[in-house]
């Protein structure tokens, strides 16, 4: 809920440029400490939030008194309303923005819009106004690894080249290793948005959230373990490979076990969403809300579709209304 100004009672906004909260009635500004005796009980286990839900898409984000939605920040549709006021459960921690809306719109415009091939209504819509802020739930775990790797590789033999086998394995302990919670948000995009910096997080406090959107964790154990898996397994025969003194190295086949170390840290990362629609078709570029990394691309139709050229579609949303919502990453 609205966090209010203690000379004016106007409503308070989070500023990423100053770290503090800001009245735009009357210029008093406070830091998250400041106001936390004007909160209810900090120590609760839930706190209050305001839920809207995209007709379209499904998706729902969750919103202070300070802010109002008014597109679906995931498929660009104007259809969300107002859903229920919902008690969601507190995360532990929470990296703050740090990167503003304009310095935001200065890196879309650095990584994308001197492209000449960028049609001019798109790069028209790349403004401060455009940009939503959102913290996505993320976990991060301490994970151990037990892996077996079996991979091949090709040397020279005189004047033949030669198929040979290798095995790899080992035991191998992550530290602090982040999951996206958000089953909306696909997790090959979350990654790309990496690195966020855990040594400049806050203990939660909802103030920091005033001004932006922010959604809610939907993933199970089950799906954490098997996603934190997967990352360190990968890792884990990234590093495998290396080791093998071969052209062509290829992962044959592996065996592995993830054992979740402790009680996993339930974070709020910072995201800002530029969601348009061109030609009837929404697409997204996220902006790592404490770097300013930018994470996707922008074609026009003529490029859209040159996959073979090193693009590849995320799909972040499936469903019956807007089954072509991607984001468009370019892997090089």
């Amino acid at each position: 809920m609205a966090v209010l100004c203690t000379n004016c009672s106007g409503k308070l906004i989070f500023n990423p440029a100053s770290q503090k909260l800001e009245c735009a009635a009357c210029g008093s500004s406070f830091t998250p400490e400041d106001v936390r005796d004007f909160n209810a009980d900090m120590h609760s286990r839930f706190y209050d939030t305001r839920v809207y839900s995209c007709v379209h898409c499904g998706a729902e984000i969750i919103t202070s008194d300070t802010e109002v939605s008014t597109f679906c920040v995931y498929c660009g549709n104007p259809a969300i309303v107002f859903s229920r006021i919902s008690k969601e459960y507190r995360p532990d921690g929470i990296i703050p923005f740090s990167v503003t809306k304009e310095e935001a719109v200065r890196n879309i415009k650095i990584r994308f819009m001197k492209n000449p091939f960028i049609p001019k209504e798109i790069k028209a819509k790349a403004i401060p106004e455009n940009l939503r802020g959102i913290y996505i739930p993320y976990w991060v775990a301490n994970v151990e690894l037990t892996e077996a790797d079996f991979l091949s590789g090709t040397v020279r033999n005189h004047k033949r080249d030669e198929k040979r086998y290798y095995e790899r394995a080992g035991v191998c302990r992550f530290k602090n290793v982040p999951v996206d919670g958000s089953k909306i948000l696909n997790d090959n995009v979350s990654m790309r948005l990496e690195p966020f910096f855990l040594e400049e997080s806050k203990e939660f406090d909802e103030d920091y959230l005033n001004g932006f959107y922010s959604n809610t964790s939907d993933t199970s154990y089950t799906d954490l373990r098997e996603s934190a898996a997967n990352r360190c397994h990968k890792l884990f025969s990234d590093a495998s490979k290396l080791t093998v003194a071969a052209k062509d190295v290829t992962l044959e086949d592996s065996m592995y076990w993830a054992d979740v170390q402790d009680d996993p840290i339930y974070m709020m990362m910072p995201v800002w969403f530029f969601t348009f629609r061109h030609e009837d078709k929404p697409y997204t570029i996220l902006i790592n809300g404490q770097s300013g990394k930018v994470v996707g691309s922008c074609r026009n139709n003529a490029l859209v579709n040159q996959t073979d050229q090193g693009y590849s579609r995320y799909r972040v949303r499936s469903c019956d209304d807007c089954a072509d919502t991607v984001v468009l990453c370019d892997l090089f």
